[in-house]
């Protein structure tokens, strides 16, 4: 019965999300993972500083798209270090992350277009059962081999931005949604809201670009989804992960709303799990609304095959 109620209600919330598609919402490079420090308990003192270090990677081949021809690589990787933990109910933590796109316009295939970094700190709260996260995350977006499309075409591209916000995250701690011992259905809610403080939209195009969804008239994003584990094995996880994330955009600096623009994942795979680390093999069927990589508006629809790595203490 509770199985029954839980698909009524994703397939509710999956009837409402897919129909939005407007117009673009900004690239973040760890959209695929949730930063959790909080959720390994540790045996410290009432204090501890630089209590724990980890890392992830993840590597994607494009298997199809049917838009732009931009996304047949993407490479990320981050890590964080927690600073400073207060038991197991406060911690503290910075962290960076990248994004690589590449598309298959060179001789190795393999031609990088753009890259996305961030930094972020945040400092993660327990209560109950709910972990709560606020911080402060710098992102920049910087464009590689912009040459070549002036050397082919004479047309001189530039694609540059700086999108730094404020953030609030909740994060549900992990419950069943059947009994099962077999498929348990461990699940995992979130929701984030990103106010931005920060934003520069620097763009070269000789044609004119929509100034309406301008980096620069960006308000805040909105970013929800939820991790489920179908099975669990002492060795293994087979897993789904869905999220979606909506972008609002203001016209003037009155904050008359502009529109909005918004970017959704579902992706489905297998965990092999060591004792400290997980190492994943999945597929990924990616909309973004806007990519970022030219400078005008562009939107993509991919479906790609992944490889994760991670620490499997700070990282889910």
């Amino acid at each position: 019965m509770k199985l029954k109620k839980y698909i009524i209600i994703l397939n509710m919330v999956w009837a409402v999300l897919m129909p939005l598609h407007q117009a673009g919402a900004v690239v973040y490079p760890d959209r695929g993972i949730l930063l959790n420090p909080l959720q390994t308990t540790r045996q410290t003192d009432d204090c501890g500083l630089f209590t724990m270090t980890g890392g992830w990677g993840e590597i994607d081949k494009k298997m199809a798209e049917n838009t732009d021809d931009q996304h047949n690589w993407s490479v990320k990787l981050g890590a964080a270090l927690e600073l400073f933990r207060y038991r197991n109910s406060f911690s503290f933590t910075a962290s960076s992350d990248i994004e690589l796109v590449a598309n298959d316009q060179s001789e190795m295939k393999f031609n990088p277009r753009s890259f996305f970094w961030q930094e972020s700190f945040m400092g993660s709260f327990s209560g109950g059962p709910i972990y709560y996260q606020t911080g402060y995350v710098h992102r920049c977006k910087h464009d590689i081999d912009n040459i070549e499309v002036q050397d082919k075409t004479g047309e001189k591209r530039q694609a540059v931005f700086i999108y730094d916000s404020i953030f609030l995250r909740v994060i549900t701690k992990e419950f069943r949604i059947l009994n099962s011992v077999n498929f348990p259905f461990v699940s995992r809610f979130y929701i984030r809201d990103d106010y931005f403080v920060l934003r520069d939209d620097s763009r070269i195009y000789e044609y004119p670009a929509d100034e309406k969804y301008s980096i620069e008239n960006l308000i805040n994003t909105v970013q929800a989804g939820v991790n489920i584990d179908i099975i669990r094995a002492k060795n293994f996880d087979i897993y789904t992960r869905l999220q979606y994330k909506i972008s609002f955009f203001s016209e003037n600096v009155n904050g008359d709303s502009a529109g909005y623009r918004n970017d959704y994942f579902a992706e489905c795979g297998i965990r092999l799990k060591g004792e400290q680390g997980v190492m994943q093999f999945f597929l990924n069927y990616e909309y973004i609304d806007y990519t970022m990589i030219n400078p005008f508006n562009e939107k993509t629809r991919v479906l790609y095959f992944g490889i994760r790595t991670g620490d499997r203490r700070m990282y889910n």
